[in-house]
């Protein structure tokens, strides 16, 4: 699978490219929405792994306009803080599962391989 990682923290997206690329993905990293619209542009990903908080805009408004432009890919909300409400509004948005940071090798692996087994991973897997 190919993959593309977005997070406003460098480290963390490093580290989650660490566990990704353990699995035998590929990665790219960028660290704003701009940048991630760009790099979805050139060129097609299989999952989308985006952090909820990106400065001025958000995972959200970023899955939205990718599942708009790539109706199969997967995503993967990350964040810090996870309530009830972001939950809700991640699988509002598009996301497939939602992470919490900081997520173990565990907690990503599982995602992944369900990801890789079903569309629908909210029924499997929803909050790691």
């Amino acid at each position: 699978m190919d993959v593309l990682i977005v997070d406003d923290e460098k480290a963390i997206a490093e580290i989650v490219a660490q566990m990704v690329k353990s699995f035998g993905c590929t990665t790219q990293i960028e660290t704003s929405y701009d940048e991630a619209v760009l790099a979805i542009n050139a060129k097609p990903f299989d999952v989308g792994v985006f952090d909820l908080m990106l400065g001025v805009r958000t995972g959200y408004d970023l899955v939205r306009i990718c599942r708009e432009m790539h109706p199969l890919m997967h995503f993967v909300a990350i964040s810090g803080v996870i309530t009830s409400h972001e939950a809700l509004e991640c699988r509002r948005s598009g996301f497939d599962c939602l992470l919490r940071k900081p997520a173990s090798v565990e907690d990503v692996y599982n995602v992944f391989k369900c990801l890789k087994e079903c569309k629908n991973c909210w029924s499997k897997v929803s909050v790691y």
